[in-house]
């Protein structure tokens, strides 16, 4: 009998936006997958990837494949963000802090993230405070050069090579292919920056001609934006306890729908987005519950705590959720008493059949000696 092979996911995200510099990401990830394919330990590696990611792709994609090894590809702007898409196709940038509280609640899975964007090294940084090894880059970095790095950064995992020597790897064949930026990849282990203060302060360059950098853009609030905004504030105002099934709040929110003029469509998105994280809590939570019963232990707390806290989740909804929970752990303890109950009947009726035989015999008999 022989041991089942571990295989590690590879979740590669890529987001190239309207109004971004196209940049060569098909090509990256073919380039990864075929480098796979060749590698003596190719069974060892699967990899999923997303294309277009939004900001709220990203969770999704982890909890839908729970990867290992984490992989982003697109552009980078420094300070301000990586830069994903919205729901539009249009820029929408996530900040360091924002990237490393999500990481947080995944520091036990993901073993390496590698941010293949410019100036990706500040939010590196911020997620190396969870994740053992992350990759960012220092300055602009070209597109050639990014899918050198990760070409040779692939082949070393997939000949079974530590993280530390495919790093380096990856560093050699930029070099080897005369592009003069094998220094702009940073390994960041999460044991080296404990308690390390983050600078987020990009450092200025002469930017290679295709680097992964884009312009950040901040368009002009369009009266549909105003709209829909006006609109969410609502919703979360009335989503506070994690639902909108009171008929009052209905009412207000078909009537402010049809005030701003929104399609049936719209105010559904609306009202998934708000929603989606206290979904996302309940199924985390009913998860636990299964898996370990109730009241849950000291580890499930804090790292449920952890997700309340990134998603901004009120206690009212977490005491919600503990009360029905203690109310349906009080139902199955009736019913078991109850079950219980009903067996000792039973056991009582038969074990009456068995003697009232005999009793009525021996009560007969003594009256006929009497």
């Amino acid at each position: 009998m022989t041991d089942e092979i571990p295989v590690k996911k590879i979740l590669m995200l890529s987001a190239n936006p309207k109004g971004t510099k196209q940049l060569r990401l098909g090509e990256e990830i073919r380039e990864i997958k075929e480098g796979l394919q060749l590698a003596r330990q190719r069974d060892r590696f699967k990899i999923e990837s997303a294309e277009a990611v939004r900001d709220i792709d990203i969770h999704r994609s982890i909890l839908n494949h729970e990867p290992q090894i984490i992989h982003f590809s697109g552009h980078g702007a420094g300070e301000p963000g990586l830069i994903f898409e919205d729901n539009t196709g249009q820029q929408k940038l996530v900040d360091a802090e924002a990237l490393a509280g999500l990481f947080d609640l995944f520091a036990d899975q993901v073993e390496c993230v590698l941010l293949n964007a410019c100036y990706s090294e500040i939010q590196a940084k911020a997620i190396a405070q969870h994740i053992n090894y992350v990759i960012g880059m220092s300055q602009e970095i070209g597109d050639k050069a990014a899918i050198k790095f990760a070409v040779g950064f692939y082949d070393a995992l997939g000949a079974g090579r530590s993280v530390e020597f495919a790093y380096k790897l990856g560093c050699r064949v930029i070099r080897m292919a005369g592009i003069q930026e094998h220094l702009t990849p940073q390994l960041l282990r999460k044991e080296d920056l404990h308690g390390e203060s983050i600078n987020t302060t990009p450092v200025p360059t002469s930017p290679p001609p295709d680097a992964r950098k884009a312009t950040v853009v901040s368009p002009p609030t369009t009266p549909e934006e105003t709209t829909i905004t006006k609109y969410r504030q609502k919703v979360e105002e009335f989503a506070a306890d994690g639902v909108i099934d009171d008929d009052i709040e209905s009412l207000i929110l078909n009537s402010l729908q049809k005030k701003l003029g929104l399609t049936d469509e719209q105010a559904r998105e609306v009202q998934e987005e708000v929603l989606e994280p206290y979904q996302i809590y309940k199924q985390q939570f009913t998860k636990k519950v299964a898996e370990q019963g109730y009241p849950l232990g000291e580890k499930a707390e804090a790292e449920l705590k952890k997700l309340q806290n990134y998603y901004g989740i009120k206690d009212e909804y977490i005491n919600s959720l503990k009360q029905e929970e203690e109310q349906q752990e009080a139902e199955k303890l009736r019913q078991r008493k109850q079950q219980e109950a009903e067996k000792l009947r039973q056991y009582d009726n038969e074990y009456m059949k068995l003697v009232r035989p005999h009793t009525s015999f021996w009560t007969e008999f003594w009256d006929w000696k009497g």
